[in-house]
């Protein structure tokens, strides 16, 4: 099936849109669009990409173009007057579709790109055990930070392939991940937009192996929990501290504003020695949230759905 009648009505294979990409004279087309349409010189007509290609023959050129018709480029009149004339293009230009862009922007950004494991400087102590002892590793475009001293994992999110090298990593890994974090907690994939499933689960149960690659035991500990994302849709997910599921909540905001405070000036992995997390039961399960400021506190009651049930705010005046 071609993209074409995929687009007049009926699906199109997952097989057929991939491969369609399945040459790299199509992956050339699909960037250099991508690169004109960011300069502002789109439509593009034939003579102009096939000028930008490593083609050898019009014919040739135009077969691949061709392929990419529908799904990931769309022909328009380019109204300029010039009429093409290769192929019968007589007028003709073309723009990337909504699929073509996405595609034009995960090759421009090194989505597909290999990556190199490595070590991530973090810099912060503990949120748990108070030591200087967290630590990153980057794995495979994830990023896993733990703790050497508790053998504690706290966090494991993916990599944006454009984040800087370096020193750099932590502060705009900490900057990209909030309104995600903040999108998974609302119960939608920052990704595809599909339903997110939450639950709080065993800190120590490891189902993608990103505990094991920050160095941290694989194992449960019935003391600590974290907060887990899963998109039903596209399998996207993350895995936190339950506090960092309640940051955004208003209650907290508001507390920490009376105290001039901003709960967005730490970072992601330590929110600060004033939160502490306790299980006050199993069944039903029941996470009790406290932060401690100036003498006065603020509770929040998290099910195992990582829904706040109670709220209490006890305040020293």
């Amino acid at each position: 099936m071609s993209t074409n009648e995929a687009l007049a009505g009926d699906s199109l294979p997952a097989s057929d849109a991939f491969g369609a990409l399945a040459n790299e004279a199509r992956i050339e087309v699909v960037e250099a669009m991508g690169r004109r349409e960011a300069e502002g010189r789109t439509p593009a007509r034939f003579s102009e990409l096939f000028a930008e290609s490593d083609a050898e023959t019009t014919a040739g050129f135009s077969y691949h173009l061709d392929a990419l018709v529908g799904l990931y480029l769309r022909k328009v009149e380019t109204g300029d007057g010039s009429g093409e004339s290769a192929d019968g293009r007589h007028g003709a230009g073309y723009e990337l579709t909504h699929a073509g862009r996405e595609v034009a922007r995960a090759l421009a950004a090194g989505t597909y790109a290999p990556r190199s494991d490595r070590s991530v400087p973090v810099g912060e102590p503990c949120p748990r055990c108070g030591e200087a002892g967290l630590s990153g590793e980057s794995s495979d475009g994830v990023l896993a930070i733990g703790c050497e001293a508790c053998s504690q994992p706290i966090l494991s999110l993916a990599v944006p392939a454009g984040l800087a090298d370096g020193g750099e990593v932590p502060e705009a890994f900490d900057r990209h991940h909030r309104h995600r974090l903040a999108a998974f907690a609302d119960g939608r994939c920052p990704e595809c937009g599909g339903h997110v499933e939450r639950e709080v689960v065993p800190a120590g149960e490891v189902r993608d192996g990103s505990a094991a690659r920050a160095g941290v035991e694989d194992h449960a500990d019935a003391d600590r929990v974290q907060a887990a994302f899963s998109c039903d849709q596209c399998g996207h997910g993350l895995r936190a501290p339950v506090t960092l599921a309640v940051m955004d909540h208003p209650a907290v905001v508001a507390f920490y504003h009376d105290h001039g405070r901003d709960v967005g000036d730490r970072p992601i992995w330590n929110v600060g020695s004033e939160w502490t997390e306790s299980i006050l039961s199993e069944e039903p399960l029941c996470v009790r949230v406290v932060a401690d400021l100036a003498g006065d506190s603020l509770a929040l009651y998290v099910d195992r759905d990582l829904a706040v049930r109670e709220v209490q705010r006890t305040d020293r005046s």
